[in-house]
């Protein structure tokens, strides 16, 4: 109450115009919860690049929201570590996905989905290829061959069992020879069947090339 009292006392210390009203004072109880109501609404300045044109009206103005404190800017990616501490990355992935529709098809679909997808000249890449805001890189390779997809498969798949297994050989008929802890299993790449007299072995080869064909092969060539 004391403090209350002493809240009171320095509204003689505000604006005229802020004394206008009555103030009203609500001492609440212990524990006793109160409602306090806010203006939800939240400015936010444009800064750097995308303060250098002014947008018009309906115009839509993309970039980063940083918040710093209670006030709000919007920069550009670039920006970023211009007017902040934080620094921006680029992260490049690369995925295969097997495909036999017409290119154009992809391109279409993509278009309903995305704004901005535009072709890529053939200075650029020597195959058709177009861009996805600027940032997603869609080729057709499709001058590659199955048979060279296939060896780089199966490089990948060797590599794999050479991480999990240690000592794996090509034996007959390009079967694979696994040799761990004196025992030894014959895994046929083709079927995926495993030969073994240690049961163990066996299956922890045949679930790992089990795994390691969904990763490597997970769309089925014949998927349209």
């Amino acid at each position: 109450m004391e403090k209350l009292m002493r809240w009171g006392g320095s509204n003689r210390s505000l604006s005229p115009s802020l004394l206008t009203a009555t103030p009203k004072l609500f001492p609440p109880k212990n524990c006793q919860s109160v409602e306090m109501y806010f203006n939800s609404e939240k400015m936010a300045k444009t800064i750097g690049r995308l303060a250098e044109k002014t947008p018009g009206v309906g115009e839509t103005v993309s970039g980063l929201l940083v918040k710093k404190g209670f006030t709000y800017q919007i920069m550009a990616p670039d920006d970023l570590h211009v007017f902040s501490q934080l620094s921006t990355a680029n992260v490049t992935q690369r995925i295969t996905i097997p495909y036999t529709g017409a290119f154009g098809v992809i391109k279409h679909r993509l278009k309903q989905i995305y704004e901005s997808v535009e072709s890529l000249p053939d200075e650029e890449s020597e195959v058709p290829a177009f861009r996805v805001h600027e940032r997603v890189t869609v080729k057709h390779e499709g001058h590659k061959t199955e048979e060279e997809n296939g060896k780089k498969a199966e490089k990948v798949i060797h590599a794999l069992l050479v991480s999990l297994f240690g000592d794996v050989k090509l034996g007959e008929n390009g079967n694979l020879v696994i040799s761990v802890d004196g025992n030894v299993a014959h895994l046929d790449k083709q079927s995926g069947n495993v030969e073994s007299e240690n049961e163990g072995l066996k299956e922890r080869v045949r679930v790992a090339f089990q795994r390691i064909q969904n990763a490597v092969k997970p769309i089925p060539l014949s998927v349209s």
